[in-house]
């Protein structure tokens, strides 16, 4: 059951390994930003940065702002390199909204108040 489903969807251990990987640095992404930089008012650079800066002026959820400012790069991407490539990427980028989001519900207190820690830990 489990072969032929890897089969039909025609993905392979190097793409499990892949997501794997993927979905490991999106959960640590996930909670520094949560834990340290978005309470602490640090923008980080990128998609990210931008949707910090948006959600403290607009109490937006970050994970949505994501979203929104990160389609052009999704377009870009399958267009640049491929449907298997902007798999990977779609993946990416909507797990991390998701799971910033849902560490903010969960977990909704930060680990420091310092700015400097949050700086150095995020």
């Amino acid at each position: 059951m489990k072969t032929n489903l890897l089969k039909r969807f025609k993905i392979g251990r190097r793409d499990l390994l892949d997501y794997a990987g993927i979905f490991a640095g999106v959960a640590i992404t996930a909670l520094a930003l949560d834990w340290f930089l978005i309470p602490n008012m640090i923008a980080a650079g990128g998609a990210s940065g931008l949707a910090t800066v948006i959600h403290h002026l607009t109490k937006l959820p970050v994970g949505l702002l994501m979203v929104l400012i990160n389609i052009p790069l999704f377009l870009a991407s399958v267009r640049t390199f491929g449907r298997h490539f902007g798999a990977k990427t779609v993946f990416g980028t909507a797990l991390l909204s998701i799971l910033i989001d849902l560490v903010a519900i969960v977990l909704p207190e930060p680990l420091t108040q310092d700015p400097l820690l949050a700086s150095l830990y995020g």
